[in-house]
């Protein structure tokens, strides 16, 4: 677009206010770039990239910037990235090497291409070098930087042309631009030379590292050694060890529980912020990136393809924990029930349980239905899952009824706590609509609801004994995501389904003792259900209300 024409005292204005306010060069000179709001998580990354902070207090929500970007040492010691002092005024400290994790797609290498124009045309860095983990991507967005200026027709306004001429001596490549200003900056991919690197006798004072490893890389311990081994005894000794001001920033996405991220977040020297796709308050860090709708609907096609572990890596930088997670993503076993030699399921008896939630709002709990069927070597095989939210009393009745023929249950229970229990009278007066009739079971869910549900499902899924007849993305999502020291998480599909393996243990005595497989149940193998659910009285009679 043409731009118009400038007076002195105008450029003078733009120029004085791009640099105390890195956001205003952003919007001004790469409105392309940044054409929307800019989210406090990305506002705090610029501050940090381009070493300034007052400007900060200009856009507001101060405070959150100052709550998230934090840091932990090995003593569990929370260190603030931006803080006030006494007079009440923003302040910044960063340590020489800053590490900040950021979810996938969050546009983190926008801010950097903005950051390095930045600290060009305001000659901050006089070498820089910018490192990928690939050579190729590290050289485009290198070009990209030097597209901007040779055509962008405010830059050029402002501060002139910086490209040298072609007789000219500096450089103006793929791996390295020299400005006619004196600042330069190069490209490099993970692995390549960078140690002893140099710019007219002069070490880089800046490295930015912005996803220096891929998939590829992590996918090996020998190739994730090599990355460090290069990074520690490369890249890292390429700044200036004299100058304190060289500094080394980082931005990257976890794709590995031992890659390089997770390396330097018990390196004392490295200050390593977290983000996931929500805040320390639980609030998305970015809503027009993903809000909780999208993030739900991921979550559940990562879960549908058996890469939760991925999800939670790329989306939230958090690797699933043994030591946390009670529930282990290897014990969940897929597979079909077991069939005789003419194709009939060997399965002695199914059930059917219904949680429904009280609110029909889509904001509520979700209505949860589970179908589970016991195999005659007493393995449990779910069979059916269903999770919504907002349900009608009509469509759970349907979806209960549907469910139960299919299966031909012969357990059905139901949750009997007021409006779970009037359901039940709902579904008997069904029963006569429909001509299918069994009986009830009103289950009484005594205790806290996390401690039934370890106990029951926890040593069938760990012993090989619950198994899937496919995926259930919303059961499984629970399950992997389930924390033992709360009940405050979504847990009505695994309380579903615990009820499920209640309403089937009346037939566990039925199993085989051996089947063809050699793996029988031990009689003591779990806790008796009647002390899982035994009130302070020691009464575990869970089978009336």
């Amino acid at each position: 677009m043409n731009e118009p024409d400038l007076t002195a005292d105008e450029i003078r204005e733009i120029t004085a206010e791009s640099y105390a306010d890195p956001l205003y060069f952003c919007k001004f000179f790469l409105s392309h770039l940044f054409p929307k709001r800019v989210p406090w998580v990305h506002r705090g990354i610029l501050a940090i990239l381009s070493s300034k902070v007052d400007w900060l207090e200009k856009y507001g929500e101060v405070d959150l910037i100052i709550e998230n970007f934090t840091w932990v040492d090995k003593a569990e010691r929370v260190y603030k990235i931006f803080y006030r002092d006494e007079a009440g005024k923003l302040r910044m400290q960063l340590g020489k090497y800053t590490e900040i994790m950021m979810p996938r797609g969050s546009s983190k290498t926008t801010l950097v291409v903005a950051m390095i124009l930045y600290k060009v045309v305001f000659e901050e860095n006089s070498f820089g070098v910018y490192v990928s983990n690939a050579a190729p991507h590290a050289k485009m967005q290198i070009n990209n930087v030097k597209r901007e200026l040779e055509d962008n027709r405010r830059l050029l306004k402002v501060f002139g042309n910086l490209k040298p001429n072609l007789r000219d001596s500096e450089k103006w490549s793929e791996e390295l631009f020299e400005c006619t200003n004196g600042c330069a900056f190069a490209a490099r991919g993970s692995g390549g030379q960078i140690r002893g690197l140099n710019h007219r006798g002069q070490r880089p004072k800046l490295i930015i590292v912005d996803d220096v490893e891929d998939k590829e890389s992590v996918s090996t311990e020998l190739q994730r050694n090599k990355t460090r081994s290069w990074f520690y005894s490369d890249l890292i000794p390429a700044l200036p060890e004299m100058d304190d001001s060289s500094t080394i920033i980082g931005l990257g996405t976890m794709l590995h529980r031992e890659d390089l991220l997770n390396t330097l977040t018990s390196d004392p020297e490295w200050n390593v912020v977290k983000f996931g796709i929500y805040d320390k308050a639980g609030d998305p860090i970015w809503p027009e990136f993903m809000d909780r709708a999208k993030d739900e609907r991921r979550k559940a096609s990562f879960a549908a393809a058996g890469q939760l572990h991925v999800y939670y890596m790329e989306f939230h930088n958090k690797a699933s924990s043994p030591d946390i997670n009670p529930f282990k993503p290897d014990w969940f076993i897929y597979e079909p029930p077991p069939k005789d030699a003419d194709g009939v399921e060997k399965l002695i008896q199914h059930a059917i349980y219904i949680d429904p939630a009280i609110s029909p709002k889509r904001t509520a709990d979700k209505t949860a239905i589970v179908v589970a069927g016991m195999a005659a070597n007493g393995v449990i095989y779910v069979r059916a899952c269903v999770a919504q939210r907002g349900m009608s009393e009509q469509d759970k009745i349907d979806t209960y009824f549907r469910l139960a023929q299919k299966y031909h249950c012969r357990q059905h229970g139901v949750e009997s706590i007021a409006y779970q229990s009037a359901l039940a009278h709902s579904i008997r007066e069904q029963m006569f609509r429909k001509k299918h009739y069994f009986e009830i079971v009103d289950i009484p869910h005594k205790g806290r609801k996390t401690s039934r549900i370890l106990a029951i499902i926890q040593p069938r899924l760990s012993s090989g004994h619950l198994k899937f007849e496919r995926r259930f993305p919303d059961l499984e999502i629970e399950l992997v995501d389930f924390r033992s020291d709360t009940d405050d998480q979504p847990d009505d599909c695994a309380d579903a389904l615990a009820a499920c393996i209640v309403l089937l243990d009346p037939y566990a005595a039925m199993a085989a003792p051996d089947d063809e497989e050699g793996k029988g149940l031990e009689a003591d193998e779990y806790e008796p259900l009647a002390k899982v659910f035994a009130d302070e009285n020691g009464d575990g009679d869970w089978r009336s209300a």
